[in-house]
């Protein structure tokens, strides 16, 4: 039976990515809640995004099954930093808004996930706007003598019928750890709320992975690491009733090699490594044929095209219903590198941090197209979502410094600074009527921080930090339909910036944990889809002509959370408020895009205790109704298709959007080591078989779920 993990939101969990060094949750300045590897086990997530749902001011939205992306403070997609190790996982192609790149890493891989909440670019770089995701993965012990350890799990899932396996294998000695380990799951069409199915919502998914350390002595060690992850035939239909759907394929392969060397005198610590990361996502779109539906409104007729034959169209009837197949393949090659450097003086009452990274991505891109107009022969297009051999370079210098001017035995008073100077360039060749676009900025970004703390009880900070985005090649040289809009490259485009104000505590009184924090961030060049022409003509096959252009506007919140633990029994709630408002062309302050209602969970858990440590749990999921939209929002069938005529914008109609309904679910589960060997774990969520929908997300939640793991380690 492996050695009992920290409980799920204990303030001695060590945590790594605030400071880029261990310190401890309670004591570190920023916002941050971890999901330890006993709480991964417990939540029996399917994926890393799903795995993030009970998180602490996190929301996740997903276009489709296969699919999720976190919102922190408001913002997602490439705002929010992903990171592997602490290795940059984000890439310069990723789609700005919703993706699916957080879907292709292996949940089992994880010992540690840490949410970091708010900017950070001083120490993460490029992206750490809303917040950073680290995964840390598979923390197994380097033995000195020859040791072995296996692991195996078995899952399924009611609402999708969804069969998982992962193995895991580890050999160790003489300070070396040699590690591999799989997962594969299979999913079928999920079953949401009252009956309801998602079409083309199946589909697989399969992760890989190798670790190899050598860590001879306790001060420094190497470690070489490759993870592979596939999704294969994710689905997305929430345009499917305007004839438009597509199927996703994506292969991810990423593979480090890091050094480490720990020190106890003025050199803290040093950190080298160098890392490979390739990215492939094909898509495959249909189109399909189409009738026209119209409506009186305020005396006139109005048309709108709508899906003449779906069940055809989802058959793929080449006969019947299709018109039109696009078939996309977009793959990144990125090469990075990152150095470090951390001193302490004066009994480490005086820590000073340096670091240096760069990367360069490297973008291949095609497009096929096959129509009814010519038999379906595929032809190749001059373009496909990004110019071939388009390339994006990073690169940034960073030194953060930690001063101790008080410290007794029950009080330690710290203050803290830093900056970042970064350079980014990028080059897409031969964009279609614009020629060779190319752009570089430099950004200059600085923190500072003071906080007072009780080790172990106590932690009041307030903190000023800057943010900084580079707009990335999807941004600046997008050309063409990309769902909801005809986009055109913008290659002026300015980076993002934000200089946020935020203060916070948290406290463990005995039983009692409190955490709270109030965010204030003034948004500098945020960017925004604005109206454009192309050709003269404000539409394009029906759609919106839009550009990317820069906006200011401001963003606050409240996030709150609370635990009691009282013997066995533990409470705790969490609740999350986020505001945030851009200016439009006139000047005047409007809601910003897929804006996150209040949302939050509750939960009663009780510990048995005993060497077979079983639990049970009941918890709480909701979020209230949004419905303060963007004017993106509105033209999004995700948020405001009619439901009384699929296919419909309710704007098209000419009535107000409503937004997204608030929702709650409860649910329960519980756990128990059936002996040292065997583990089980079951959960039911939904319980109420609720039909509801995150905000901005492309399909209905589950309905009743029931899971069953399980674990086997020895």
């Amino acid at each position: 039976m492996p050695a009992e993990a920290d409980e799920p939101t204990s303030s001695d969990t060590i945590v790594v990515t605030p400071g880029r060094r261990a310190e401890k949750r309670l004591e570190v300045d920023r916002s941050i809640d971890v999901i330890t590897e006993q709480r991964r086990q417990e939540l029996q997530g399917a994926s890393v995004p799903e795995l993030l749902e009970e998180a602490p001011g996190v929301l996740v939205q997903q276009s489709n099954r296969g699919a999720g992306a976190p919102m922190l403070r408001g913002l997602i997609g490439p705002q929010n930093l992903l990171m592997v190790d602490g290795i940059r996982f984000s890439l310069s192609t990723h789609r700005t808004g919703p993706n699916q790149y957080l879907s292709l890493f292996d949940p089992w891989a994880i010992t540690r996930l840490e949410v970091l909440r708010g900017p950070s670019s001083v120490l993460h770089g490029n992206g750490a706007m809303g917040g950073v995701i680290n995964l840390v993965t598979d923390l197994v012990d380097v033995a000195d003598e020859p040791t072995g350890s296996y692991f195996g799990a078995f899952r399924t899932s009611s609402a999708d019928a969804s069969p998982m396996l992962s193995l895991r294998g580890t050999a160790s000695g003489n300070g070396l750890l040699f590690l591999v380990g799989g997962s594969f799951s299979h999913f079928g069409l999920l079953r949401t709320g009252h009956d309801d199915t998602v079409p083309l919502s199946d589909f697989e998914s399969g992760f890989w992975r190798a670790k190899l350390i050598y860590a001879p002595t306790l001060r420094w060690s190497i470690t070489g690491a490759y993870f592979g992850g596939a999704v294969l035939g994710a689905g997305r239909t929430d345009t499917l009733n305007r004839g438009d759907f597509r199927r996703h394929d994506n292969v991810d392969h990423l593979a480090y090699v890091d050094f480490q060397w720990k020190g106890i005198g003025v050199v803290r610590k040093v950190h080298a490594n160098v890392s490979y990361h390739q990215q492939i996502e094909a898509v495959g779109r249909t189109k399909c044929k189409t009738r026209k539906d119209a409506a009186e409104v305020n005396g006139k007729t109005v048309e709108v095209a709508v899906i003449a034959d779906r069940e055809a169209c989802l058959a793929q009837d080449r006969a019947k219903a299709v018109t039109d197949v696009e078939s996309y393949n977009d793959g990144v090659r990125s090469v990075s590198a990152d150095v470090g450097l951390d001193l302490g003086f004066w009994n480490n009452r005086v820590r000073l941090s340096f670091g240096q990274d760069v990367s360069v991505d490297l973008v291949e891109s095609t497009l096929a197209v096959a129509n009814t107009a010519d038999g379906f022969q595929r032809r190749d297009k001059a373009r496909g979502n990004f110019s071939d051999d388009s390339r994006y370079v990073m690169t940034g210098t960073f030194a953060h410094l930690a001063i101790t001017p008080l410290r007794t035995d029950l009080l330690e008073l710290i203050v803290s600074g830093g900056a970042r100077l970064s350079y980014f360039a990028a080059h897409a060749p031969a964009v279609p009527g614009f020629g060779d676009v190319d752009y570089d900025h430099v950004g200059v970004v600085g923190s500072a921080g003071i906080q007072l703390v009780l080790p172990g009880v106590l932690n009041v900070y307030t903190s000023f930090v800057q943010g900084f985005r580079a707009p990335n090649l999807q941004e600046t040289t997008v050309l063409g339909d990309t769902g909801r809009a005809f986009e055109l490259p913008n290659a002026d485009l300015k980076p993002e910036r934000s200089d946020t104000i935020e203060a916070g505590l948290k406290a463990a009184f005995g039983p009692i944990e409190v955490s709270a924090a109030y965010f204030y961030s003034f948004l500098r060049d945020t960017i925004d889809l604005g109206a454009s022409t192309h050709k003269g003509a404000a539409k394009v096959d029906g759609k919106d002509v839009r550009i990317r252009v820069n906006t200011r506007g401001r963003s606050h919140g409240v996030e709150a959370g609370l635990g009691v633990k009282l013997w066995g029994a533990t409470v705790r709630a969490t609740v999350t408020w986020v505001d945030s408002e851009l200016e439009d062309a006139a000047g005047n302050l409007r809601s910003a895009p897929k804006q996150p209602p209040v949302f939050g969970t509750a939960s009663v858990r009780y510990d048995f205790g005993g060497k077979r440590r079983p639990y049970v749990e009941a918890f709480v999921r909701w979020a209230a109704p949004q419905t303060k939209l963007h004017p993106s929002d509105e033209s999004d069938l995700r948020i405001c298709e009619s439901k009384q005529r699929p296919g419909w914008l309710m704007k098209d109609l000419g009535q107000p959007c409503e937004g997204t309904p608030g929702w709650a679910i409860v649910g329960v589960r519980g756990g128990s080591w059936l002996n040292r060997w065997l583990r089980a774990d079951l959960s039911v969520s939904n319980i109420g078989d609720m039909g509801y929908r995150v905000h901005s997300s492309g399909f209905d939640a589950p309905g009743i779920d029931v899971r069953a793991t399980l674990t086997a380690d020895f």
